[in-house]
C-alpha cells in the first residue's frame, strides 16, 4: 500500500500549530520502512511525553455540519472543550423516554457551560440510546415535546431556539442530521483500532524513521473517510496518549510536518488559543485523492464506501477550488 510521491525533493517542513521544532532530517541507511506494517508485530516502546507544546483541549471530533457558518464555529468550539459535565452514561440504559427526560435536566443545569450549544449535546446524547437507531427523528421530536409538556419545564435557554417553532423543529432536524457518532464514541479511536485490521498500512512515499508512522498516515486516511467532505482534527495529546501511539508529542509534530510535506496531509486552520477553554484546534483535510487505490481496502474497514464526492472534495481543498467545512 505504497502512497505515490507527490513532487520532489522534501523542502523544510511547514510550520506547524504552535511554535515548532524542525523535524530531525534522515540520515541515509537508518532503517527505511519495511513493505507492510503488519498488526502482529511488536509496537515500539512507550516514549514519555514532554510538557505539551500546545494550550490544545480539542477532543476529536468533527460530526456532521450545521447549516451556517455561525454554526460550524459554535459547533467546533463545543469540542474544543469536550462532552460538558453532568451526563451519566448510566442513562443510556434507561428507556428513551426517561434518556429524554435526563438530557433536558442535563441541559437545563444551572452549571450548564455557557456559550454551549445544548441542542447539539441535547440530540448526541439522546441519539446515543439504542432505540434511536431505528427511530424517526420526527417521532422523537414529538417526545421531546410531550416530556417538555408533561414537565412543566420551559425550553432550556441552552438549546437557543423553541422546539416548540417551526424554526426549532428545522434545528432539531438538522442537527440530528448532523450528529454521527454517540457520547462516548471517539472518532480518531475509531479510525487508529481499524487502522490495524486489513492487510496493512498505507507506505510513505519516502523512507521515514520508525514503524509507526504508517499507522498513522492510515489513520488519519480513516479519520476523514469517516468524516467524509469535512475536516479532521489531529490534538497531539490525543494521538501521542498511551491509547493510541504513545509517543512524544514531537513525535506527532514531525508526523504531520511530513505529511504536510508530501501532500497528504493540508492544513485549513491554524490553532486558535482563547481563555477559557473557547479555542479552536487545528483543522486538517486527508488527500484522498492521492491514494484511490487503495480507498475500497480502507473503506471496508469501516463498513462504508467513499464516493467520487469525497475524491473531489479532498482534491477541492487541496487545489484551493473549494473551501472546507
Amino acid at each position: 500500500m505504497s502512497v505515490p510521491d507527490s513532487h520532489g525533493p522534501s523542502s523544510e517542513l511547514p510550520a506547524n500549530d504552535p511554535p515548532r521544532r524542525r523535524a530531525p532530517r534522515e540520515q541515509p541507511g537508518r532503517g527505511p520502512v519495511g513493505p507492510l506494517h503488519r498488526r502482529d508485530q511488536e509496537r515500539p516502546a512507550t516514549q514519555e511525553s514532554p510538557e505539551n507544546q500546545e494550550d490544545l483541549r480539542a477532543s476529536q471530533e468533527s460530526l456532521g455540519s450545521p447549516r451556517t457558518r455561525a454554526g460550524r464555529r459554535a459547533r467546533r468550539a463545543d469540542f474544543a472543550v469536550g462532552e460538558p459535565a453532568g451526563f451519566d452514561h448510566a442513562w443510556l440504559e434507561l428507556p428513551f423516554d426517561g434518556l429524554i427526560e435526563h438530557g433536558l435536566e442535563w441541559i437545563s443545569s444551572p452549571s450548564w457551560p455557557a456559550g454551549h450549544d445544548g441542542l447539539f449535546w441535547f440530540v448526541r446524547a439522546i441519539k446515543s440510546h439504542p432505540e434511536a437507531a431505528s427511530a424517526d427523528v420526527g417521532a422523537v421530536h414529538e417526545r421531546v415535546l410531550v416530556r417538555l409538556e408533561q414537565t412543566g419545564r420551559d425550553t432550556p435557554a441552552s438549546l437557543r431556539v423553541n422546539l416548540f417553532s417551526e424554526d426549532g423543529a428545522v434545528a432539531f432536524l438538522s442537527t440530528w442530521e448532523s450528529v454521527r457518532f454517540p457520547l462516548g464514541v471517539e472518532p480518531f479511536t475509531s479510525a487508529f483500532q481499524a487502522s490495524e485490521t486489513g492487510t496493512g498500512f498505507l507506505q510513505p512515499p519516502r523512507p521515514r524513521i520508525g514503524q509507526r508512522y504508517p499507522r498513522f498516515l492510515t489513520t488519519a486516511a480513516l479519520l476523514q473517510i469517516l468524516l467524509p467532505q469535512r475536516v479532521i482534527l489531529l490534538p497531539y495529546r490525543l494521538v501521542a496518549s498511551e491509547q493510541h501511539f504513545c509517543c512524544d508529542l514531537g513525535t506527532v509534530e514531525s508526523w504531520i510536518g511530513w505529511a504536510t510535506d508530501s501532500r497528504l496531509l493540508t492544513k485549513t486552520r491554524d490553532y486558535i488559543y482563547r481563555p477559557g477553554g473557547r479555542g479552536a484546534a487545528t483543522e486538517y483535510v486527508f488527500a484522498l485523492h492521492a491514494i484511490p487505490d487503495q480507498l475500497t481496502e480502507l473503506a471496508s474497514r469501516l463498513g462504508v464506501r467513499v464516493t467520487p464526492e469525497d475524491l473531489r472534495s479532498t482534491a477541492g481543498v487541496f487545489d484551493g477550488s473549494l473551501r472546507p467545512r
